[in-house]
């Protein structure tokens, strides 16, 4: 399963990478956050709990073209 990094948690220095997410009723969020799409990672699907929520379309399509951009460099 490929994963990114997601956090509540504002950086000092944000990447061009970065996407805030506010929170929705469709969304699940329980507060802003930041999809940090320069932190990739692979994980075993075992490891996941579960759902906590999830992104809405509009969200998505940034993530994906984000990491698009990640990639063609």
């Amino acid at each position: 399963m490929v994963v990114v990094f997601i956090s509540s948690k504002k950086e000092k220095r944000p990447s061009s990478f970065d996407i805030a997410i506010p929170p929705t009723k469709e969304n699940g969020l329980k507060g802003s956050s930041i999809i940090r799409c320069g932190k990739i990672a692979t994980l075993e699907k075992k490891i996941a709990l579960g759902e906590l929520g999830f992104l809405e379309k509009e969200n998505l399509k940034k993530v994906v073209k984000t990491i698009n951009k990640i990639l063609e460099t």
